[in-house]
This record gives structure tokens, sequence and C-alpha cells, in this order.
């Protein structure tokens, strides 16, 4: 006779609690979209720094009990990297916003652009 395991659940077996995260470029998505990168607080050494410092900023991190910042990649949408804000124990989003700088500008820029023109159009 052979038993058959007990089905594991995860965050994608009831809709309720699927991760949903707001991708600044194409809207609110379905985790599986994404790819997770790393923790987004992590300061990386220069390149030509000691193996030490390197294995202390790639393997030593703190496993985080709560709210913390992770960069992730849109893999199956328009592959932009973003900074998630997530609390890891109960999954909820705090902020997203795209995970450079550059990129975030010219957003906010695209936005007062289409505020102006909303006001000029609107007598």
């Amino acid at each position: 006779m052979s038993a058959v395991p007990a089905r594991i659940r995860n965050c994608t077996d009831d809709i309720g609690t699927m991760i949903r995260i707001p991708c600044p470029f194409c809207g609110v998505r379905d985790h599986s979209e994404f790819v997770y990168g790393s923790d987004a607080s992590v300061e990386y050494p220069a390149l030509d720094a000691p193996a030490e410092a390197w294995l202390e900023a790639v393997f030593q991190r703190e496993n985080i009990d709560g709210v913390q910042f992770e960069t992730w990649q849109h893999l199956h949408g328009c592959r932009m990297w973003i900074v998630v804000e997530r609390d890891t124990t109960t999954h909820e989003i705090h902020s997203v916003r795209p995970a450079h700088r550059g990129i975030e500008q010219a957003l906010e820029d695209e936005e007062k652009v289409r505020e102006l023109s909303r006001q000029r159009d609107d007598p």
C-alpha cells in the first residue's frame, strides 16, 4: 500500500492570499511574473575589495522577520527591476518603486507633464 503525502499549501492556492505586486510600469500583477533579486538594503563593496568583504555582502545576511526592502525583476512583464517594501511575515506590500533612481525621476516627470496637459485641456 502506498501512502499519498499531504499536499503542501502555498501562497497561490487561494486567490485571497496570493501576493500581488503593483509594478510601476505595468500595474498590479501576480508574484509569479516576478523573480526575487535580493535584499535591497545591502551595500556591495568595490569590485577590488577583499574577498572577505564580498563574502560578508553576498552570504552573511540577516533573516528579517518583518518589513524589509527587496529587489524584484518583472521577468514575465516589462523586465524592469523594482524595489519592493514587503513585510516578510504577512507578505503585505507597503511600497514599490523603480530600482533605478533615473527611471523613477523620469516617471515622476512624465506624470507632471500629463497633469499640466490635463490642466491646459480643462478650461
